[in-house]
């Protein structure tokens, strides 16, 4: 009988070590993985936080090139005093095929417009809807002024042509305020 308990204690003990071994091992491994697996996903929230960020940058470099656009040169086409209306319309026309909405674009269908500040997102909204109804604006006054001219109205055509410049002021006030939103300024 005496050898019965002492075999017992000598299988017992190495069987409790090595389960003892297995089961530290095994909580370790878990604990390991699980902050690699934290780690991997801070890395990856900070490349999408940086990603985003760039992309907000280069949007709203684009937004600034759009509204130097229209300050710059639209303004100055608008009020061009020559008679020609089919220049105007030309110039008018080349210069809002020059917007860009890339990088906005960028933002809402990667869906990482959503991480902007929500008066961030309203006041970029805005600016690229002002740029959006500009462009289309002169694009069909175009095609209304072509019109005009093949009916001989030279009227109504100068009156296309200042209801564009009314609306442009208002895309300019517009886009003044709500860039100093977007900007931070």
């Amino acid at each position: 009988m005496g050898n019965s308990i002492s075999l017992s204690k000598d299988v017992l003990l190495p069987l409790f070590t090595q389960f003892v071994g297995v089961l530290t091992g095994a909580l370790l491994a878990f604990w390991v993985a699980r902050w690699q697996l934290n780690k991997q996903e801070s890395e990856e929230k900070a490349k999408e936080r940086a990603y985003t960020e760039e992309l907000f940058s280069r949007m709203k470099l684009e937004l600034k090139d759009n509204k130097d656009l229209i300050t710059q040169h639209f303004v100055m086409a608008v009020n061009l005093s020559d008679n020609s209306y089919d220049e105007h319309w030309y110039y008018l026309d080349v210069i809002v095929c020059g917007f860009r909405f890339d990088f906005y674009r960028s933002l809402v269908k990667q869906g990482l417009f959503k991480d902007l500040p929500k008066e961030v997102q309203e006041a970029t909204y805005i600016c690229y809807d002002y740029i959006r109804k500009l462009q289309l604006t002169v694009f069909r006054g175009r095609s209304h002024q072509a019109y005009c001219k093949a009916i001989n109205n030279v009227a109504e055509s100068k009156q296309l042509l200042k209801d564009v410049q009314t609306y442009t002021r208002t895309v300019v006030a517009q886009l003044e305020h709500n860039f100093k939103v977007v900007t931070g300024e």
